[in-house]
């Protein structure tokens, strides 16, 4: 078992997670969800009895409510917004109960180039287009009409 060190980027949220061997020996997820793609998030799942907060824990912010299915809780820093990882709020997700992600970034001493990256089709799994991303062309279809 390993266990890596990792914190948000102001320092607020502190945590380790262990991992059986480590880090470079596991499938780290480029998810292609319409939030983690726009935050660059790579994510490594693990057990969330393996996961321990040293600071932040009970100030960490939780968003779901405006994408895909609501099924995960994308958790982020509210002093400096570092997208520390996520949580099931609903295990129907490849059957994920009890399981939790962290975002590989937020982890110290990780040479992320080193990392086995895979896609994670999270745009299919985790759900829909994100709708709010289609404003420009609902402004474009306004002027076209205007015109």
């Amino acid at each position: 078992m390993t266990t890596y060190s990792g914190n948000c980027h102001c320092g607020l949220v502190k945590f380790t997670i262990t991992l059986p061997g480590s880090i470079y020996d596991h499938n780290i997820a480029n998810c292609n969800c319409s939030h983690c793609a726009r935050n660059g998030s790579l994510f490594i799942y693990f057990p969330t009895k393996e996961i321990k907060y040293y600071s932040g824990e009970a100030d960490l912010k939780g968003y779901s409510a405006s994408f895909g299915f609501k099924v995960v809780e994308h958790m982020f820093c509210p002093q400096c917004g570092s997208s520390t990882g996520w949580k099931c709020i609903e295990p129907r997700i490849d059957n994920f109960p009890g399981v939790e992600a962290v975002n590989v970034r937020m982890l110290n001493n990780v040479d992320i180039e080193k990392l086995k990256l895979g896609p994670f089709d999270g745009r299919t799994k985790i759900g829909g287009e994100y709708e709010l991303g289609k404003w420009y062309e609902k402004i474009q279809e306004k002027v076209e009409k205007e015109v």
